[in-house]
């Protein structure tokens, strides 16, 4: 049997907040423990938070993003828990 360490889920739900969502998502990628993912969740953002995640993680292939069609955060995150690939999850 192979010994392969648990995928942490980091799930994070955005609503605009573009002047902080690239230090959240570098404290993310910074963390000594290489086996994670993070599901970034905008739940309806007027601000062009997408944008910005693409152009500067879009080569990350464990930074994923959701784009929600309404301000709906339980719904969401019920969602994106069903989707996390992790068997651990932490929520920042």
């Amino acid at each position: 049997m192979l010994n392969i360490p648990p995928l942490v889920s980091v799930i994070t739900p955005i609503f605009n907040r573009a002047e902080i969502i690239c230090r959240t998502i570098d404290s993310v990628v910074s963390q000594t423990y290489p086996h994670w993912e993070l599901q970034l969740v905008d739940d309806g953002s007027t601000e062009n938070i997408e944008g910005i995640v693409r152009e500067r993680y879009g080569h990350d292939p464990r930074i994923k993003f959701m784009q929600a069609v309404t301000n709906q955060t339980v719904d969401v995150m019920l969602a994106v828990l069903l989707i996390a690939g992790g068997v651990v999850g932490a929520q920042i």
